[in-house]
């Protein structure tokens, strides 16, 4: 997974970005590598619940690989966007990993998901819908009720929105995400969801009552976006660590000194 760059802006990226976080593309290819090692390069899980904890880990691996290419653009506000879906991913990894119980609805709920799709399908697509098989849509059907009935009930007997019964804080407080949850989730809703506060995150200065947008290439959200996707891909990767019972290449330590010295009191968003 060792990354390699490419910019479109590449004076932004030498005289602006490079310089504001020189520490961190100094050390970035080793978190890079570790990762690869405990999953492109790791052949076959141990155990079949391993797959989805690996599989996640490595999707935060490359979710900062873009958070990277985007805030070398200057594009953070874009990068903050993916930057939460590293967070919930290494989430996820490590709530999976400390009740691999779990893994049975996390795999189940996906015949939830392709159930809604073809409901969806069915009520504004009907041609397409019609050239499925009838037997797949019969085995989804009865991959779903199955589903429903034996994981996916509340007490009220209504289905749960989730394959969790804990929502993403829960979780992230049960995997010691809280701090990082509560600093950044927050921030990364707004931007989503596109809300007033979202709005004025994109504010990147203002004179007599009009205000300039950051447009690109900007630093705005840069450190914020960059420094949350180097911690998840961190987090994920001693994920993978406590999974495999064996220590990463660089080690561990090593790695959490890298992120340490990107991001000292100098550097923190």
């Amino acid at each position: 997974m060792t990354a390699k760059f490419t910019f479109a802006y590449p004076d932004f990226f030498e005289k602006e970005a490079y310089p504001a976080f020189e520490k961190f593309w100094e050390v970035a290819n080793r978190l890079f590598d570790a990762l690869s090692l405990f999953t492109l390069d790791a052949g076959k899980p141990k155990e079949k619940h391993h797959f989805f904890i690996r599989s996640l880990c490595m999707m935060t691996g490359m979710s900062l690989h873009d958070v990277a290419l985007l805030v070398g653009n200057g594009c953070g506000l874009s990068a903050v966007r993916i930057a939460r879906t590293a967070l919930e991913s290494a989430i996820n990894a490590e709530y999976l990993r400390l009740d691999p119980a779990e893994c049975k609805d996390y795999l189940n709920w996906s015949h939830i998901e392709q159930h809604r799709k073809l409901k969806y399908m069915q009520a504004h697509n009907p041609t397409e819908f019609a050239r499925l098989s009838p037997e797949r849509v019969a085995e989804n059907e009865k991959l779903y009720r199955r589903a429903i009935r034996s994981n996916f009930l509340s007490p009220n007997g209504k289905q749960r929105q989730s394959w969790c019964k804990f929502n993403l804080r829960e979780r992230a407080e049960k995997t010691s995400f809280d701090d990082m949850y509560n600093t950044f989730y927050g921030v990364s809703s707004e931007l989503m969801h596109g809300s007033f506060g979202g709005l004025a995150h994109h504010m990147e200065s203002s004179t007599e009552g009009a205000w300039q947008p950051a447009v690109q290439p900007s630093m705005t959200g840069c450190s914020f976006a960059l420094q949350v996707a180097h911690y998840c891909a961190f987090r994920a990767l001693q994920t993978l660590v406590e999974m495999n019972g064996t220590d990463s290449t660089p080690p561990i330590l090593d790695l959490k000194a890298d992120y340490d010295c990107a991001w000292d009191e100098g550097h923190q968003p």
